[in-house]
């Protein structure tokens, strides 16, 4: 998720990844819930991209725990929008 993924920090904060691979965001999204994550995918409508979004406080601060990412500034931001929930 650090190549594509990102965190998304208006209302509906979360982690998010975007891509015109909806069968690629699809895997994802099953892996994610083999790990007790649960991600919605969205067609966009302004273009050709698929969103695969990670919200609701329990799904984003297990993906932290579990998942998270590697590059710091990635890191930070989700450590943001978690201490949001709290």
């Amino acid at each position: 998720m650090d190549a594509d993924g990102f965190v998304h920090s208006s209302n509906t904060r979360g982690v998010r990844v975007e891509s015109v691979n909806e069968k690629g965001l699809i895997d994802i999204q099953f892996l994610l819930g083999k790990l007790g994550i649960e991600a919605r995918l969205y067609a966009r409508k302004t273009r050709a991209v698929w969103t695969l979004q990670i919200s609701r406080k329990e799904n984003v601060l297990r993906y932290r725990k579990l998942i998270g990412f590697s590059l710091l500034h990635k890191k930070e931001a989700l450590n943001v929008i978690c201490k949001k929930y709290r």
